[in-house]
């Protein structure tokens, strides 16, 4: 195992590196440099010097990477270019040569070479800089592949949305076809033919949910963020303070909100911007009293209210799920819900802080089916630690027996602050290949029993470095997942911790705007929210009206 990692890298393209080093090499310490002869490098180390060099016509990116194998120095060099007209790859990779003596040294420095036109500056033309970004990732991931003898499920892409990727493809050159989406991530982005077929698969079946998914940016969605649970999940890393911080203030969180809605719904009906989805998450927003759920339906219906594609409530802990409050969800309309088991397992659920035994989430499960509420989702995580294949299958087989509509499949990641990453190194979790196999046969019961992916998105620090998808009945996609994972529209988000995302319409600029995290803070800094997000709100939806 690979302990340190000796890099010489031009800074601009340093995070980037290590962060594909890092999937290559989980652990992996890093410093900056090169050792000065061979017999400085460690058995358990590797030495990486990057260079690029621009032309007019092209990008070619160099990795040379040294390693010490059976006491001798061996040393790979690969090669990528990319043209700037084209953008068309060719790729070269020297075989490993070793020798006792350093016969071949590494480069004695990183370049960035730029043989064009001064203004010609990657720091400042971005066009440009994601082109050398590419190429490097390229004979990088090509390097280390050979040096590991392991290649990445996603080769080259590193984040949260791969498929925002294939829509862009399509809004620059009208439909392609699914086929030509799969095959142009493999040759471009080294994506493994599964993982492939799965992005292309999904941008296809988003475009048959959302027909409108390139002018849906001429409305927004709203998200409500209800920051309370009954306890903390030791995966999480959402705003969820507990029930005591709920009854000490609760009734002025609410106050704050309803603010806050009322002013939103105030600029959009000046403005005339219409509203798509209306999605109430959290924390648990189940955890709200039935009296305090319909004071912020009320309020949602009066000031913002219209014929929303769609309007869904997390009611994500089973033990919060009341007769009570389905039914203040079914009289205002609420017609989707989430109903998340994670697991099916007792000792799992009680390892990982959830309150609830496995057999009230089908009791629970069922008072939402008897209300009449269309459409429900159930959450599944796959790598839990100490669960096996056949622990998640068998969830995934109780799941499946209540005909939910649409079924979530995460991949366990290690959020950054979580008590699972915190206890990380104590903990027995599946290793990369048995991840696969679990995320396959979840995929294939899912598929068999009718459902089909229809979003999909990805974290850091994922198990198996593999993905989170979304799966529904024809016809039951979840509008607002769709949205907010393409970032198709502007996503007005409020409440306890909540983040806005402004999508300007002509440029698909994305700015943000957290809401204070805990309540008791967003309570009294809420003037100053409401002042900051109006003026925000105004100018987005000003260009909505400019632009269509």
């Amino acid at each position: 195992m690979t302990a340190r990692v000796w890099l010489r890298v031009d800074p601009l393209f340093t995070a980037d590196v290590k962060l594909l080093v890092s999937l290559f090499l989980p652990g992996a310490q890093f410093t900056s440099g090169a050792p000065a002869t061979d017999a400085a490098l460690a058995q358990d180390e590797l030495a990486i010097v990057a260079s690029i060099v621009c032309t007019a016509a092209d990008v070619c990116a160099t990795v040379t990477l040294r390693e010490m194998v059976n006491g001798l120095s061996a040393l790979r060099e690969t090669t990528r270019k990319l043209s700037r007209g084209e953008r068309i790859g060719q790729s070269e990779q020297r075989p490993l040569t070793s020798s006792a003596t350093s016969e071949t040294p590494l480069p004695s420095t990183s370049s960035v070479t730029v043989e064009t036109l001064r203004s010609d500056d990657p720091h400042t033309d971005r066009k440009l800089r994601v082109l050398m970004k590419r190429a490097l990732r390229f004979a990088l991931h090509e390097a280390l592949a050979a040096t590991t003898g392991r290649r990445l499920t996603w080769g080259l892409l590193t984040g949260v949305r791969p498929v925002k990727l294939l829509h862009e493809w399509q809004r620059q050159a009208g439909q392609k076809s699914e086929e030509a989406l799969r095959e142009r991530l493999q040759r471009e982005y080294l994506v493994s033919p599964e993982r492939a077929a799965l992005a292309a698969e999904i941008a296809v079946r988003e475009r048959a949910a959302v027909p409108d998914l390139e002018t849906l940016d001429r409305e927004v969605s709203i998200y409500i963020g209800i920051p309370f649970c009954p306890t903390h999940c030791a995966y999480c890393t959402f705003p969820a303070y507990s029930m005591v911080d709920k009854a000490r203030y609760a009734f002025t969180f609410l106050d704050a909100l309803l603010q806050e809605i009322k002013m939103v719904g105030r600029v959009l009906r000046e403005k005339r911007v219409g509203v798509t989805t209306v999605y109430v998450g959290g924390g648990t927003p189940s955890s709200l009293r039935p009296d305090e759920m319909r004071r912020l339906f009320d309020a949602l219906r009066t000031e913002v209210g219209g014929a929303w594609r769609e309007f869904c409530v997390e009611a994500g802990r089973a033990d919060t799920i009341t007769p009570d409050r389905v039914a203040a969800m079914a009289e205002y309309g609420v017609d989707r819900v989430s109903v998340n088991p994670q697991s099916y397992h007792h000792r799992t659920l009680r390892m990982m802080g959830r309150g609830h035994s496995p057999e009230i989430i089908d009791r629970r499960f069922a008072l939402v089916r008897e209300a009449g509420i269309r459409n429900i989702n159930m959450d599944l995580i796959l790598g839990l630690p100490g669960e096996t294949g056949d622990d998640v299958a068998y969830s995934v087989e109780r799941t499946l027996a209540l005909d939910p509509d649409s079924v979530t499949l995460h991949t366990l990641s290690f959020k950054r602050s979580s008590e699972v990453t915190e206890k990380r190194e104590s903990l027995v979790v599946p290793d990369d290949e048995a991840m696969l196999l679990m995320m396959r046969a979840a995929d294939h019961a899912v598929r068999s029993a009718g459902l089909l992916p229809y979003y999909l998105y990805r974290q850091r620090d994922i198990l198996g470095n593999l993905e989170n998808v979304g799966y529904a009945k024809p016809g039951f996609e979840g509008i607002y997942n769709i949205a907010i994972i393409e970032e198709a529209q502007t996503i007005i988000a409020l409440g306890g911790g909540a983040a806005s995302k402004w999508v300007e319409p002509v440029t698909r600029r994305i700015t943000r705007h957290d809401n204070p995290r805990e309540p008791l803070a967003y309570v009294n800094a809420i003037e100053r929210v409401l002042a900051v997000k109006e003026r925000a709100l105004i100018r987005i939806c000003e260009q909505i009206g400019a632009a269509h």
